[in-house]
């Protein structure tokens, strides 16, 4: 049983990464694409389709440069509101009151939508604030790392209902089929599984002397980290290599949170109870044609 446990969670990760790479895959070849159809007929009738985008911010107002980012987008067509009872754009854009996205994220997720009628969410990966303490600076490396997976869900159509991401979805499509069931249930197996793997090295490099595990583990995360900053399309070449440079800071970081992760959920119940005795916003709406 001792020995099958470690093959087992073995099995586990390494179904994970093989499914991340052909995920990826998939999502890469699908852009080179639809990037190829829209470079031989940009004026093609689908993508001259505009819909009206709803912007929904959930509780607070957004900040100045929150609405100077959305302002500033190529794509106008958009409708800035506090109740998603009151939209009436074809596509919904939950949105955070301090996010920034890129000024063609938009444009390109519309484009998406345009290309393929049965596509429901496009996710957005948001411009990453230059951090100013350790803590932002730790939130910044947690968003990178994650930041692959949205290649993964987008390469097998996952749409999930509640994403850590800005999202642009088709109202009424986030229903919950086999394939979104299927993604979550393993993503949460290989979550359990990688938290035990690293706290069943760090055991045996503190207490039985064994620190070569938690070195090789730490390695391939330094990889799939260095890896993760390379890709991430919203920073400059100079900031890649600064991000890559220090990240060795964000190993204890990363440390503490994979021991906490688990108990998330008490701390997520919390915050939804303190939102629910938050007064609501009188609903705002200023559209751009």
């Amino acid at each position: 049983m001792e020995q099958l446990l470690p093959i087992a969670i073995g099995c586990v990760l390494a179904f994970a990464a093989i499914m991340t790479i052909i995920g990826t895959t998939v999502h890469d070849i699908r852009r080179i694409r639809l990037d190829k159809r829209f470079g031989l007929h940009p004026n093609a009738r689908k993508f001259r389709r505009r819909p009206l985008i709803s912007i929904i911010f959930a509780a607070t107002e957004p900040s100045e440069a929150c609405l100077k980012s959305i302002r500033s987008n190529d794509y106008k067509k958009v409708e800035i509101i506090f109740n998603s009872l009151s939209a009436k754009g074809s596509l919904y854009l939950p949105f955070a009151s301090s996010m920034i996205i890129d000024k063609t994220a938009i444009s390109q997720a519309v484009r998406q939508f345009n290309d393929n009628a049965r596509l429901r969410m496009v996710e957005l990966i948001p411009i990453s604030k230059k951090p100013r303490t350790i803590g932002q600076l730790f939130r910044v490396y947690h968003s990178i790392v994650a930041a692959p997976f949205i290649a993964v869900r987008s390469g097998f159509g996952v749409a999930l209902r509640r994403t850590a991401w800005p999202a642009i979805y088709r109202p009424g499509s986030l229903s919950s089929d086999w394939l979104t069931r299927l993604y979550v249930s393993f993503r949460r197996l290989a979550r359990i599984a990688n938290y035990t793997t690293l706290l069943y090295f760090i055991y045996l490099a503190i207490v039985a002397g064994l620190p070569a595990y938690l070195l090789v583990y730490i390695g391939a995360f330094s990889l799939w980290l260095v890896v993760a900053i390379w890709l991430y399309e919203q920073f400059s070449f100079r900031r890649k290599i600064l991000y890559i440079l220090a990240a060795p800071v964000s190993y204890g970081y990363f440390i503490f949170y994979t021991i906490i992760m688990p108990f998330s959920f008490i701390f997520v119940r919390i915050g939804n109870s303190l939102l629910r005795l938050h007064p609501s916003s009188e609903t705002y709406r200023h559209t751009m044609q």
